[in-house]
C-alpha cells in the first residue's frame, strides 16, 4: 500500500497507526521510501492503555516473592488485607468518627516498586505517540468479518477471500440488511430473507449497548456512592450502633462494581412462573400458537443466557418469546409482594431539616436534627396482581399482538417504581439497582419503537385497580 502510494494516488502515507508490533514498522521503513518523508509511527490508543497493566503485571511477578525494603512482598497477606486499617474511610466507619476526604497514597515501598512504571507510560516520548487518539477498532473490525467469511485456519480459493472481502465491505458499511446479493442472484429478496438479516443487525447494535450501559451504569453506582459518602461526612448525629451495620455496607459497595450486571438486559421468569399450574401452562401454550410468524417484527428484546432478575424487582413475563409485535408499553410498577430483607424499608420516611424546605431521602439516616417526611408505601392491593399480565394476554388472544411488559417484584414498601429515585429507594445501593434496571427496560422499549414505529406508541402505567378483573 505504501508502495504504489504515489506511482497510483499521488499521496505520501507519512503516518502508520501501530498497534504495538515494532516488526512491521521496521520492515516498512526498510521497504519504502519516500525521498525528503519521514514515515512516522502513532501507536494505537487500545493498545497503548493495555501497556500499563502489562508492565504492572510483569512487576508483580517481579517481585513475587521478592520482600520489598520493609520485609513485606508487594502483595498478600500483611500487605493491603490483613487489617481494614489501610483504608482511613473503613476505619472511620468503625470508630464512628468522620472521614477527611483527602489524598491517600500506597504503602512507600509498594509506590516505589510501581512508580517505574507509571513513569515510562506518562513521559513525553510516550504520550507524543497516542496525542492523535487514533485507534484500530475500524480495522479489527473489518478483518473479524473477513476471517469470519474466510477464516485463516482453512484452505480456501482466491475467489471465495474475494467474495468475503466484497461482502465485509457491503456489511461493514451498511450492515446486513444492505446486501443486494440475493437481489442480483433472484432478481427479488423475499420478506423473511429481510426479517432474518435485521435481526443480525440488531445484534451488533445490541451488543454495542450492552458494553456502554455496563459502563454508564458503573460510573453511576460510583456517583451514588460518593454522594452516599458525602452524606455520612456531613451528618455529625449518627447514632450509636450504627458503626457494625456501615462497616458491612460499605463492604458490599466494594463489591458492587463486579456484581453489577447489564441491567439493560431483561430476563425471563416465565419458566417457573408458568409451573404454578397446568392450567396456567396451557394458557400460555395457547398464546404461543396464536403468534403469527407474519406479524413477528425482528427486534430481539431478549437473550436468555441463563440470568435471573429475582434480585432485580422486577420481571417481564413475556421475555422468552424474543419478539414484540406491537408499539404498546405495559408497566405495573405497583404490583409486587415481595419483600427482599436486605432492602430496608422505606416506612421511615425522609428528613427534613431545620434550615431546609426540601425532604432528603436516606435509609439510614437517623434524623436527629430534623423532622420525618411521610411517603407512600401502601400497596393498591395486599397481594400481587396479574392485571397487567391480563391485559397482555387479552391482547394476545384478541389481537394476536404481543406488547412490552415490564411488571414489578418487590413490595412498594421496598421500592416505588413510580417515583422520583431518591424517594423511590432512599438512596440504597440494590434498590438503586432495580429502580435502574426497571426504567432502563421502558427507556429500551420506547427506543424500540421510535425506531420501529416512527415514534408512534402507547405507554399504560398501570396500577392495581381490581385483582384478577
Amino acid at each position: 500500500m505504501f508502495k504504489r502510494s504515489v506511482s497510483k494516488y499521488g499521496i505520501y502515507d507519512t503516518k502508520y497507526v501501530d498497534d504495538d508490533d515494532s516488526k512491521t514498522f521496521t520492515i516498512l521503513l526498510k521497504t519504502t521510501s519516500y525521498p525528503g518523508k519521514v514515515i512516522k509511527k502513532i501507536e494505537d490508543l487500545n493498545h497503548f492503555s493495555k501497556r500499563m497493566k502489562r508492565q504492572l503485571k510483569t512487576k508483580k511477578r517481579e517481585y513475587g516473592r521478592k520482600k520489598l525494603s520493609d520485609g513485606k512482598t508487594i502483595s498478600g497477606k500483611n500487605r493491603l488485607s490483613n487489617k481494614i486499617d489501610w483504608c482511613g474511610y473503613l476505619k472511620a466507619a468503625r470508630d464512628g468518627t468522620s472521614y477527611g476526604h483527602k489524598p491517600h497514597a500506597l504503602p512507600r515501598p509498594v509506590l516505589d516498586a510501581n512508580k517505574p512504571v507509571f513513569d515510562n507510560i506518562s513521559s513525553r516520548e510516550s504520550l507524543a505517540r497516542v496525542v492523535d487518539a487514533l485507534g484500530q477498532n475500524p480495522n479489527d473490525g473489518f478483518h473479524s468479518l473477513v476471517w469470519f467469511m474466510s477464516p485463516k485456519h482453512k484452505t480456501t480459493s482466491g475467489t471465495t477471500f474475494e467474495i468475503a472481502c466484497h461482502l465485509a465491505i457491503v456489511i461493514f458499511n451498511g450492515g446486513y440488511f444492505a446486501l443486494d446479493l440475493f437481489n442480483n442472484m433472484c432478481d427479488c429478496r423475499g420478506y423473511y430473507t429481510d426479517q432474518a438479516m435485521i435481526p443480525l443487525d440488531n445484534s451488533r447494535l445490541n451488543s454495542e449497548s450492552k458494553t456502554n450501559n455496563r459502563k454508564t451504569r458503573k460510573e453511576a453506582g460510583r456517583d451514588v456512592q460518593e454522594n452516599v459518602d458525602n452524606d455520612q461526612t456531613n451528618n455529625s448525629n449518627n447514632a450509636p450502633g450504627n458503626d457494625d451495620k456501615t462497616t458491612d455496607d460499605n463492604e458490599t459497595v466494594a463489591d458492587n462494581d463486579e456484581r453489577i450486571t447489564d441491567d439493560n438486559d431483561t430476563t425471563s421468569s416465565s419458566d417457573e412462573s408458568s409451573n404454578d399450574s397446568d392450567g396456567e401452562t396451557n394458557h400460555m401454550d395457547k398464546e404461543e400458537t396464536l403468534i403469527n410468524p407474519d406479524t413477528r417484527t425482528n427486534e430481539i428484546l431478549e437473550t436468555n443466557d441463563g440470568t435471573s432478575d429475582d434480585e432485580d424487582g422486577y420481571y417481564n413475563p413475556r421475555d422468552k418469546r424474543s419478539y414484540t409485535t406491537a408499539n404498546i408499553i405495559l408497566s405495573s410498577p405497583h404490583a409486587g409482594s415481595d419483600m427482599p430483607e436486605d432492602v430496608p424499608d422505606r416506612t421511615i420516611g425522609g428528613c427534613r431539616r431545620a434550615n431546609s424546605t426540601v425532604c432528603s431521602f436516606q435509609f439510614d439516616d437517623p434524623c436527629d436534627d430534623g423532622v420525618r417526611c411521610p411517603v407512600t408505601t401502601v400497596q393498591d392491593f395486599a397481594m400481587d396482581d396479574r392485571f397487567a399480565e391480563d391485559v397482555a394476554d387479552q391482547l394476545n388472544q384478541t389481537y394476536a399482538i404481543i406488547p412490552f411488559l415490564v411488571v414489578a417484584k418487590w413490595n412498594r414498601k421496598k421500592i416505588d417504581f413510580n417515583r422520583e429515585m431518591n424517594e423511590a429507594t432512599f438512596n440504597h445501593l440494590e434498590a438503586i439497582k432495580s429502580y435502574r434496571s426497571y426504567h432502563d427496560y421502558l427507556e429500551e422499549a420506547i427506543a424500540t419503537i421510535e425506531r420501529k414505529f416512527h415514534g408512534q406508541g402507547l405507554l399504560l402505567d398501570v396500577h392495581q385497580h381490581a385483582q384478577g378483573k
